[in-house]
């Protein structure tokens, strides 16, 4: 239980950053970001907000997303009976579509309708004078809201405010987003796991820490802060040549460490002890890596971890080309479930170190060229930009679907291994 709540909250966090990016920047750009949602499934919270968004929290703690205006559209059909409040110039300020007699409104069956455009609804009311039905036009108010079947009230998408209207740079940027406020958190989240360790890890000197005073080392008289400028005779000038020597024989036999102090020396014998701690049960004297500790080495650290991850990554994904595909250089949900789960016994510095890590594979994952994901639209917000007139929504569209269904195909394949290597 406790991996799968971590799980759902590491996975929340990172989309929720994604999409708030893709939010902050529509703004910013002039698109109307119609709901930003936490969770998915049925609504359980709504607030509209005055810059027009609707706010809601949904009962299904996976992820979330925005709705851009002019991508996903609430239309109207004829015949279909919606309640509608009219402000006191006589314009539409709400439809509500849900199928409740019992909602306050006017109640309009609908002839025909546009909510993009010309901005105005022609449909069948009841007229009292009349006693019978009468047909009539309503504009609707460009800030009008639409209730939807479930309840969720969100503004129109006139066509002034919607994605498809603004320039191709603008779309880029909103595209863009998400993947950057990623890297955001991954710097943020790095620098937070340093402060929260106590350091940032110097595999460079042969400085060590103590981490166990009732180990060996400690009780010989070594202390964190030491330099261990050999072993065995061999010299080691940085913590990678400390382990290897002391890993070269795991019998336990005595190894001979010299130790600088200051400016003072001095060699000590010291029998590992062994210990079970990785799993496995090998032969430990008691130390690790040191940790620098100063404000800005901390600071510094979630800039150059973000840069080797992106590094590591990007080698990965090149390794595709050179080496051949191979699912084991892929991790779907099964196996983020896996890792988080064995973060979640290894400390909270742990587990936002990871956060940040994952963070980073969100983002340059969500950069690649693939339909249906934000380097898909950047790549045709660059073709935009080159034929100089936008692509047609219906052409958009079925490359969309055609990137959605080979990624859904992928995330299948790759769970399914992900199951596998579990047993």
């Amino acid at each position: 239980m406790k991996g799968i709540i971590v799980f759902l909250i590491l996975f929340t966090i990172l989309v929720v950053f994604h999409e708030f990016g893709h939010y902050f920047f529509a703004k910013k750009m002039g698109i109307l970001v119609r709901e930003f949602a936490i969770g998915m499934g049925p609504k359980i919270f709504q607030h509209h907000a005055q810059n027009g968004t609707t706010f809601t929290i949904r009962i299904l703690p996976l992820g979330g997303y925005v709705r851009l205006a002019g991508v996903e559209e609430s239309e109207l059909e004829a015949g279909q009976t919606v309640y509608v409040t009219l402000n006191d110039q006589g314009s539409i300020i709400q439809i509500d579509t849900r199928s409740d007699q019992n909602i306050d409104g006017l109640p309009l069956t609908v002839r025909k309708s546009d909510l993009s455009s010309d901005l105005f609804i022609e449909g069948d009311v009841f007229d009292n004078e009349a006693d019978d039905l009468v047909t009539k036009t309503f504009n609707v108010d460009h800030d009008a809201y639409i209730v939807e079947n479930d309840g969720t009230e969100v503004r129109i998408a006139p066509k002034d405010v919607q994605y498809n209207s603004a320039v191709w740079w603008k779309k880029l940027i909103t595209n863009f987003a998400g993947p950057f406020n990623n890297i955001i958190l991954a710097i943020v989240a790095f620098s937070i796991s340093a402060f929260m360790m106590g350091g940032v890890q110097d595999l460079n000197t042969n400085k060590i820490t103590i981490y166990d005073r009732n180990m060996p080392a400690a009780k010989a008289g070594i202390k964190s802060g030491d330099s261990i400028v050999s072993v065995d005779d061999v010299q080691t000038h940085d913590y990678k040549e400390i382990k290897k020597e002391l890993d070269k024989d795991q019998k336990g036999r005595p190894v001979k460490v010299k130790v600088k102090r200051s400016s003072h020396y001095k060699t000590f014998i010291i029998k590992p002890k062994y210990s079970k701690t990785d799993g496995t049960g090998r032969y430990y004297i008691g130390i690790s890596v040191w940790y620098r500790k100063s404000f800005q080495s901390q600071i510094l650290y979630g800039f150059t971890e973000t840069y080797a991850n992106s590094v590591a990554i990007l080698q990965t994904l090149g390794s595709f080309f050179t080496g051949g595909f191979s699912l084991d250089k892929i991790a779907g949900p099964v196996g983020i479930y896996s890792i988080s789960s064995q973060a979640a016994n290894s400390g909270v510095g742990v587990l936002v170190a990871l956060c940040a890590s994952l963070s980073i594979s969100l983002a340059i994952a969500n950069l690649l060229p693939i339909p249906g994901l934000d380097g898909g639209k950047i790549l045709l917000n660059l073709i935009e930009a080159i034929r100089r007139k936008p692509i047609k929504q219906e052409h958009e569209v079925v490359v969309t679907l055609i990137g959605a269904a080979f990624l859904l195909m992928l995330i299948i394949v790759v769970t399914v291994h992900d199951i596998m290597k579990l047993f």
